[in-house]
């Protein structure tokens, strides 16, 4: 092959779908299994990855060169001969500028996409390695190929015939080369790599492959950090050692049980922050000793926040007649929470209160208010990466329909806008993200697509498996200077991209909170006297008004009022020393 002079043109295409694309190395996600994010060493393989949170980035090398042995360079070839040209054996570089992994990602799949240039055939072996450096940079005469440090991490690539020019061909998995260099000290978000293609010692033919100049590096990554958010289970006290732990009151077998030294306790589930459950019912199983450990009186509080309760049911005097006994129990009036407390106020005599199993049943109730459209916020700023919004003041805030810009021009600004998308269909959901400068996209708090730092225009797209029902989803975006371009696209199960559909997108009418209104704090103390005989304070229910105090001497108490005790006030708050008002059992005033 003949080495010409020409001016290098690069662009970007969108690569069209594979045949063999996922070839080697094809991508299932995996079930996700904790691991330590501050281990020293992750090996692509060795973890599994949160479901859906994988994230997809495509990029087009920016520079390349051919080395053959000697060190002669050539940095404007009309094509990349892998790994001969003629009687020469030489060794190939492609420079990918601008890849945006993160330094903590887990590299779930990576690989090249060469376009074919020029028929060829017959076996060929090549190994594939990477620039171990925390930011590459481009090729010259004085920064050659065979001159970087290589990673440990090499892969042997023995590709297939070509014999179709423009057919499109894939390495093989080149997952823990990427994954070596993104770990490697200094490596940051936006930096860039290089990839060396080597022809392997036992070749010894005079075979080769030849590609175009626009070989395509795509990298799936996500994250071993917190697992998909399942819920949280609390309780007064339990006996964990010993195997009766509150875990054991969900874990669907009556065998075992939940059990707190107190005649009294409580013990509760929370759901992940972007799920509300409409209980219709629910069902306690006593354990398997003591009838007197069984709960006798209770309420089934629900809360959105922890602190402020309402009551959905209240049971007195109940009797489990066997051991293992289920006992189920409806919701007169359910409505959606994320909290699910059951308040335990007396058993049967004993000291110790245990259960074997809780279950609740969820159905249609109340639900919270979606309104059209997404909360859009404003901020000024000079930035060159995305700062965080979430602990700056807004200069404006508003409701609009979708994501984008909705006219808003000039420089440095940023966007911080967010919802809740109505999914309908369950499946594979593909996001494409265009923006010009910085920007990233988050679903119910799992990172699906960034793309930081000053640029002009460009794509990137993330997947994420989502079920149908509300997702809170929030888009960051900063604009420095220039030009300024924000868009959304989505597709479904692989169906073609298109905007965001408004009538998909919604927000939380202001208030609505699923509880009773914050009540407002007694006037004086002589009015809350007498009121009140259910005190919930530090998150427990008692008998009878009381007072406590915090290390800051801070305090807080509310309770229930009247007889049925239905809506929750607070009748007592102290905020570090000063004015207090608040009642005590004595009735005295503070």
């Amino acid at each position: 092959m003949i080495k010409i002079l020409s001016i290098k043109i690069f662009f970007i295409f969108t690569l069209f779908t594979l045949s063999n694309a996922c070839g080697p190395g094809s991508n299932k996600s995996q079930t996700f299994k904790p691991s330590d994010k501050n281990i020293p060493k992750l090996t692509p393989g060795s973890f599994a990855l949160l479901e859906g949170s994988r994230t997809r980035i495509e990029i087009v090398a920016s520079d390349y060169a051919e080395e053959r042995d000697g060190g002669s360079m050539y940095l404007t070839s009309s094509d990349l001969d892998l790994t001969r040209d003629n009687i020469y054996e030489q060794t190939v570089g492609l420079y990918f500028e601008g890849v945006n992994v993160p330094s903590d990602a887990i590299i779930a799949s990576a690989w090249v996409v060469f376009e074919v240039d020029e028929a060829s055939s017959g076996p060929v072996s090549i190994e594939i390695s990477g620039h171990k450096a925390a930011n590459s940079y481009a090729f010259s005469s004085s920064a050659r190929v065979t001159q970087r440090e290589k990673t440990k991490a090499r892969r042997s690539w023995k590709p297939s015939d070509w014999t179709v020019t423009g057919d499109k061909k894939t390495t093989v998995q080149i997952d823990a080369i990427i994954q070596e260099i993104i770990q490697v000290s200094g490596w940051e978000l936006g930096n860039s790599l290089s990839l060396i293609f080597d022809r392997s010692q036992s070749d010894l033919s005079e075979n080769k492959r030849v590609a175009k100049t626009n070989p395509v590096l795509i990298i799936e990554y996500g994250f071993a950090g917190t697992p998909p958010a399942s819920p949280q289970i609390s309780a007064r006290g339990d006996n964990a050692s010993r195997g009766e732990g509150k875990d054991q009151a969900f874990d669907n077998d009556t065998q075992t049980k939940w059990l707190d030294f107190s005649p009294t306790s409580w013990i509760q589930i929370k759901y992940p922050d972007d799920q509300y459950k409409t209980i219709t019912s629910y069902k306690l199983t006593s354990a398997n000793d003591v009838p007197s450990r069984d709960p006798k009186n209770w309420q089934l509080l629900g809360s959105n926040d922890g602190t402020t309760w309402t009551t959905l049911d209240r049971q007195v005097n109940i009797t489990f007649s066997s051991r293992f006994q289920t006992k189920e129990f409806k919701v007169a009036e359910p409505e959606a929470f994320n909290i699910y407390r059951l308040q335990i106020s007396e058993n049967h005599g004993a000291r110790i209160i245990q259960l074997s199993e809780i279950s609740y049943r969820e159905g249609e109730g109340a639900k919270q208010e979606y309104k059209p459209g997404i909360v859009s916020n404003s901020y000024s700023g000079q930035w060159t990466k995305l700062p965080n919004f979430d602990v700056m003041t807004p200069s404006s805030s508003e409701v609009v329909e979708g994501f984008g810009l909705n006219g808003k021009t000039g420089n440095y600004f940023g966007l911080m806008q967010s919802g809740y998308l109505l999914v309908e269909e369950q499946g594979q959901h593909t996001f494409r993200l265009r923006s010009d400068d910085g920007v990233k996209l988050s679903i119910n708090g799992q990172l699906v697509i960034i793309d930081d730092g000053t640029h002009g225009p460009r794509d990137r797209d993330g997947s994420i498996n989502l079920s149908p029902g509300y997702h809170s989803i929030k888009l960051e975006y900063f604009e420095y200077r220039g030009g300024e371009f924000l868009s959304l696209k989505m597709s479904t199960n692989n169906e073609g991209f298109r905007e965001v559909p408004s009538d998909l997108l919604f927000h939380l009418a202001d208030g609505d909170s699923e509880v009773p209104e914050d009540p407002e704090t007694p006037t004086s103390c002589r009015e809350s006297q007498g009121e009140w005989d259910d005190v919930v304070f530090g998150g427990q229910l008692s008998s009878g008004p009381m007072v406590g105090h915090t290390s800051d001497n801070s305090a807080q108490i509310w309770a229930y009022t009247g007889k049925n005790r239905a809506d929750v006030k607070l009748v007592y708050q102290r905020l570090g020393e000063g004015d207090e008002c608040g009642i005590i059992p004595n009735g005295k005033c503070l």
